[in-house]
């Protein structure tokens, strides 16, 4: 499926390439397994799994087997606020 054009940030430190959960039905993911997830900062999350996911950007497309689902309302906020 191709979507239309979606804002992102790259973060070449992360251990796992994550959507913003309200992302996951109009991309129509199917979401698998349900955890929490640790990042750098204190405390967890709650993550939901989908499988088999590619990323395209011109010219590079990559497929990525574990994608995590979360919710990343507060951070678009932020990065709203912010400019």
């Amino acid at each position: 499926m191709v979507s239309a054009p979606l804002r992102f940030i790259l973060d070449s430190g992360a251990s796992v390439w994550v959507i913003d959960q309200s992302q996951a039905k109009p991309l129509g993911l199917k979401t698998e397994e349900q955890g929490k997830n640790h990042g750098a900062g204190a405390g967890s999350v709650d993550v939901t799994y989908t499988k088999n996911v590619s990323f395209g950007l011109t010219g590079i497309e990559t497929s990525v087997p574990n994608v995590a689902l979360i919710d990343l309302s507060s951070l678009q906020a932020s990065i709203r606020a912010k400019g």
